[in-house]
């Protein structure tokens, strides 16, 4: 290399790395450097006095592209085709270790379709990725769009859409075998794949299975299985037709990983619990123990020597998808699917009756809650607390062991607990003497059937306008019941609603279920409440697309329509049939029957146009309006005993745009992208239990709306044919923009705790995931089909969820302005800034110009940096004892790894 070249080189390597450095510190610049929270132009958050805040527009151009792209301006191709996008893969590979959400989005706003079909559930408007687990040799297809743009599968959605193609004949001849070993969520997989390819009668089939394990994941108490099996059969009857068939199941158990206080994390790294030799072996190979982390997880406890845990799910969705590919005309083509699916999915908790609690992490367990500054305060159970929690002994509360569930001692209560029952069944004189379990392991169920149709219509029309259209529709009918999973040495269960008591203690207001009064529940028998949600959706849409010299255009349009209602099997003590009793009209505020039907009609609008600089160099502008429907999980008040709905729902409305420049040069690919969404008129609903009240309480705000806006880099500088320097950045601001009302309701009472309530939001952060997020790597390819490469990640200003009620003037009406108190209530806590280093590397072989073996190794956080990835305010406080429910967090993996060999041919 001359050395003119080489500073030809030098420079535009320096170019690179000085403008991804820039965006990083023009962006720390800009943040807030307390943990009180501010807008990007400093502004307060929101307060009590009435005030104006507004939010500036960042001076930055985006927007989301993609495609292959033309070397000539003449017929330059546009960009609405798919990509590997370097900020969607450093998105998946570097960024989510820090709980990264695209443009601080819900999941719900990305479309999932598999062969054209969406997939997004009916009822959360997510696509669970667990229903087609561990298929990744059959999901490497597919067609990605993020953002907004064009797309000829659907009208999509604001973060995008994916659409995987899992036709059997896409796929190549042969048999592949891959295996994965890691120290994730599970040790090890096995998948084998074989497709036979398009045969001479035009038939081609797939299959493959695959396998997941990990008898215990990285966090204790995290053990999985999975499983992974698909089918797919094509049948090519001539070249203008062709059938496909195509089946899978992925099922999971996995074991669930919970979050804690500050003060329980601390508590357990002072505890150092004896392993055995294999679980020395395993704290080893998995970098994980209870001691000396933050990985301490309250879930789970020893059962006879053997870990156990109380929060186990389970996932089973079988889906079959039967499509005609059309192929009417040369430009023309129709694309018709049926689909169905059915399935399973559980999660287990801990449910007791008259006993204390079994979480070990209750928070009056907690030495604090008993403490000198306490308002509980107790010497004798605080230092003894404080002693138990530190040599795993026992609470003197419970007489169950501190840190972990102690799953002997439930035993040894539940077999004590010797009761006879009265009039079982609701039979006079009719009795039962057993061991009445005080603790059990219920299994919260949810039994899914959805089913529908979808058409997809393109055609190509002169002077290179494309038509596309589609029509679809969806049912999904989830009943939501649970059953006695583990009666933990007991004999029955009782099928009361203790909940109740607090109301009356009659013998009708407490049962469950008034007609089956005073039901011996046992082993897998149905309890506490039953009930489903029935949802169907209809959708209509259209698309055109205009390819001049210099711009390619866009507009499209949907027309839909939602509706849903509930549907309750049994008859609630608390909530009968006549509601006379709470001066409402009969059947409302009933658990049984079916409720009033909800019906949301909705829109999207969307466009953009595409300016071609020349061959290298793209400008896309995109903007949408989107109006959709409340989700039905958020529509009920307290869908498990009745059939209220919350007042004052309305459809969401999604304001949103989104500007890219997009190069394509020799030494330099990549992308630069601004966006700005603002989502009104939104429906919030959580809940939680208040031992005070006794019963679940359910807070929900609506008419909610927030802004996000952000800017989006992924550049890729090519130094010379072996190495490149690859950058990525997302830094984003999400944050509140009005005062929702806020409504408060309880599962044991129709009548409302509060309503009305202004919740002082405007400019708080949304929480929840890292606004910045970014990424500088080196790869090196080799000529000898090797590669190496090192990655830094930076993640700042990611913000805990907030309660909601701790904004209003209610929470600190017994205050003065000056108390320091007041902004402790009030201010946003920002976790501390954070960074990983990953490296990835690989080597692949040719053999005989037949065989193929790759091996490829990706080390994440090899610096094994433990930091807080997500933190949430807890719901429940106490406006007198401020501290009484500290903030709850979660922490990300040290260092993790996965190594896959892959043989094939």
């Amino acid at each position: 290399m001359n050395f003119k070249m080489g500073m030809q080189k030098n420079v535009k390597y320096g170019v690179f790395i000085l403008c991804f450095l820039f965006c990083v510190i023009n962006t720390q610049a800009q943040t807030d450097s307390t943990t009180s929270p501010a807008s990007i132009n400093d502004d307060e958050v929101d307060s009590l006095d009435i005030r104006s805040n507004t939010l500036p527009v960042f001076n930055a151009t985006g927007g989301d592209v993609s495609g292959n792209v033309a070397a000539q301006v003449q017929g330059v191709n546009s960009l609405l085709g798919a990509s590997r996008d370097l900020f969607i893969q450093s998105n998946i590979m570097h960024f989510i270790t820090a709980r990264f959400r695209y443009r601080g989005y819900n999941t719900n706003n990305m479309l999932v379709m598999m062969n054209g079909v969406r997939i997004n559930s009916l009822e959360t408007g997510v696509a669970s990725f667990s229903a087609f687990g561990g298929m990744n040799d059959v999901i490497r297809y597919m067609d990605q769009k993020t953002g907004l743009g064009a797309s000829r599968f659907g009208f999509g959605d604001i973060a995008g859409y994916f659409n995987l193609n899992i036709f059997a004949s896409t796929f190549r001849k042969g048999l592949r075998i891959t295996y994965s070993q890691g120290n994730r969520i599970f040790k090890e997989r096995l998948t084998l794949t074989y497709s036979t390819g398009l045969t001479k009668k035009g038939w081609a089939f797939s299959v493959s299975a695959s396998g997941r394990y990990a008898e215990r994941g990285y966090v204790p108490g995290t053990a999985f299985q999975g499983l992974g099996l698909f089918v797919g059969a094509d049948k090519k009857f001539s070249e203008k037709n062709t059938l496909s068939l195509v089946g899978f199941w992925a099922p999971i158990i996995q074991q669930r990983q919970s979050m804690e206080t500050d003060e329980a994390y601390g508590l357990m790294n002072n505890f150092t619990p004896k392993y055995s030799v294999g679980q020395q072996l395993s704290n080893t190979l998995f970098g994980s123990n209870v001691s000396a982390n933050n990985h301490y997880n309250s879930y789970w406890g020893y059962q006879n020597g053997q870990i156990r845990s109380a929060r186990t799910s389970k996932i089973s969705t079988p889906t079959v998808i039967l499509t005609d590919l059309w192929k009417i005309t040369p430009k023309s083509n129709l694309t018709a699917s049926i689909y169905g699916s059915q399935g399973r999915n559980t999660l287990t908790y801990l449910n007791y009756y008259g006993v204390p609690n079994p979480a070990p992490d209750y928070y009056k367990y907690m030495p604090s809650y008993y403490g000198p500054t306490s308002d509980n305060a107790n010497p004798y159970l605080y230092n003894a607390l404080t002693q138990a929690w530190q040599t795993g002994g026992i609470n003197p509360l419970t007489g169950l062991q501190v840190g972990q569930i102690d799953w002997d001692g439930m035993y040894r209560i539940n077999q004590n607990n010797v009761q006879t029952v009265a009039n079982v069944d609701g039979i006079p004189g009719k009795t039962y003497t057993g061991k009445r379990a005080a603790y059990i392991v219920e299994e919260r169920r949810q039994d899914i059937t959805t089913g529908g149709f979808n058409a997809i219509y393109n055609t190509e029309l002169k002077n290179e306008i494309h038509l596309t259209g589609g029509i679809n529709a969806a049912i999904s009918n989830t009943r939501y019941y649970k059953v006695v999973n583990d009666l933990l040495g007991g004999d029955y269960w009782l099928d009361l609603n203790q909940l109740a008591n607090s109301v009356s203690t009659g013998s009708n207001t407490i049962q469950n279920n008034i007609n089956n009064p005073n039901k011996i529940i046992r082993q897998g028998d149905v309890f506490g409440y039953d009930y489903n949600i029935n949802v169907n959706r209809e959708e209509l849409w259209g698309q055109v697309e205009k390819s001049f010299k210099r711009f390619d255009v866009y507009a499209s349009a949907t027309f839909n329509h939602t509706s849903f209602y509930r549907k309750g099997n049994m008859e609630n003590g608390l909530f009968p049939y006549s509601s006379s009793d709470y001066g409402l009209p009969a059947g409302q505020s009933t658990s049984l029957g079916k409720s009033t039907t909800l019906n949301f009609w909705n829109y999207g609008v969307k466009a953009g146009i595409t300016y071609k600089i020349n061959g290298h160099n793209y400008i896309t502008l995109n903007g949408a309006c989107i109006s959709k429907p409340p989700l039905p999980t958020n529509a009920f008040i307290s869908p498990s005993s009745r059939n209220d709905v919350i007042p004052g729902m309305n459809n969401e409305q999604i304001f949103t745009g989104d500007i890219t420049y997009n190069v394509r040069l020799s030494w330099l690919k990549g992308r630069i992208t601004y966006y700005i969404t603002q989502i009104n008129n939104q429906t919030w609903l959580r809940s939680y239990f208040d031992d005070d009240y006794k019963t679940n309480i359910n807070y929900f705000m609506t008419d909610m709306n927030q802004l996000n806006q952000g800017v989006e880099l992924g550049l890729e500088g090519v130094i010379n044919p072996k190495i490149s320097i690859l950058g990525a950045l997302a830094y984003g601001q999400y944050l509140y923009t009005n005062r929702p009302t806020a409504t408060i309701s309880a599962d044991n009472t129709a009548q409302l705790l509060e309503s009305g309530r202004t919740v002082y939001l405007k400019n708080y952060h949304v929480g929840g995931t890292p606004e910045l997020a970014s990424s500088l790597g080196v790869r090196y390819n080799a000529t000898k089909k090797w590669y190496i490469g090192a990655y830094f990640n930076y993640f700042a200003n990611n913000y805990v969820t907030i309660n909601p009620d701790r904004r209003t003037a209610e929470a600190v009406a017994k205050y003065i302005s000056t108390d320091p108190q007041v902004n402790q209530i009030l201010n946003q806590e920002k976790l501390p800034n954070a960074y990983t280093i990953d490296l990835l590397m690989g080597k692949s072989f040719q053999l005989k110009n037949k065989y193929y073996l790759s091996f490829n190794l990706m080390i994440n956080n090899i610096t094994n940096n433990i930091f807080k990835n997500f933190g949430e305010e807890q719901l429940r406080h106490n406006i007198n004892i401020i501290n009484e429910f500290p903030n709850k967090y979660s922490y990300t993996m040290g260092l993790t790894y996965q190594l896959t060999t892959s043989f094939s041919f």
